[in-house]
Order: structure tokens, then sequence, then C-alpha cells
């Protein structure tokens, strides 16, 4: 699947307000976990996705997974859009998209051995107190400069 693809289909399904470039920053958290925290590569080697070249560049995952770059998008995107029911459910088709995936890779690469241990990539806790909060800011607390 092509980055673009994953960002249209995402918007297909949850169509949403949010700047193509809040939706590239979004697909390059997911890209960058799958290829740092599972298929171990050096986060240096790692280049980032770029608008221009967003129709031309494959994702990571076989076409199999797509399901867990389109879960991850629509999850964010209902998480800033502040409807946190919706979050979470989406959130949960994701987990289990990706534990599929993990399990299918850790046994293919790892068989007889056990399963390496691994993470989910962070979502936010969603509270009522978040509807408030844009998305295209920074995670960084003002108030906890100098502390």
């Amino acid at each position: 699947m092509k980055a673009s693809e994953a960002i249209a289909l995402a918007d297909e399904l949850c169509p949403n307000p949010f700047s193509s470039a809040y939706k590239l920053r979004l697909l390059n958290q997911i890209e960058y976990r799958v290829r740092i925290d599972i298929l171990k590569e050096d986060p240096a080697e790692v280049e980032p996705i770029v608008q221009a070249d967003l129709a031309t560049t494959d994702l990571t995952l076989h076409d199999r997974y797509t399901e867990i770059y389109i879960g991850w998008l629509k999850a964010k995107y209902y998480w800033a859009m502040g409807e946190y029911d919706i979050y979470q459910n989406e959130k949960a088709m994701f987990k289990a998209e990706w534990d599929r995936w993990v399990r299918d890779i850790c046994d293919e690469r790892h068989a007889g051995s056990g399963a390496p241990e691994y993470v989910y990539p962070a979502f936010e806790e969603a509270t009522e107190d978040d509807a408030d909060e844009d998305p295209d800011d920074s995670e960084e607390d003002p108030e906890d400069e100098g502390t």
C-alpha cells in the first residue's frame, strides 16, 4: 500500500478537518514504530515519509496488514476530534491488528524460540478535558518549562 492510499482510505472512513501535514505526521509515527520497535531497524536509517513522495512511497507492512495503518490514523483522528467512545473502539481494533501482525512476524522470525516481547505504540488516554486540545499543538506544557 502506498502512503497516500492509507491516508485516503482513513479519510474516507473517518472524514476529518485535519491538514495533510498532520495526517502525514501520524502516518510517520506508526511507520516509525513498525520499523524501530518491531523490525529493529537503526533509527538513524529510518527516513520519514515526505509530502512530495506520498504517492510513490510503499509502506513497510504487507497489504494484509494495512488495517494497522488505517486503524492508527482513524483512532488518532477520533481522539483529536474529541470522539472518545469511538476512539476507544478504534484503539481496540488497532491493537488487535497490531497483535496479529507482531504474532505473525515473531512466529516467522523466532520459530521455536518464543516470541520476543513487544510494545504497543503510545495512545493517549482520552478524557473529556482533552476536547479543547489542538492536535497540532506541541505536547510540551509551557508551565513545565524550567522544572
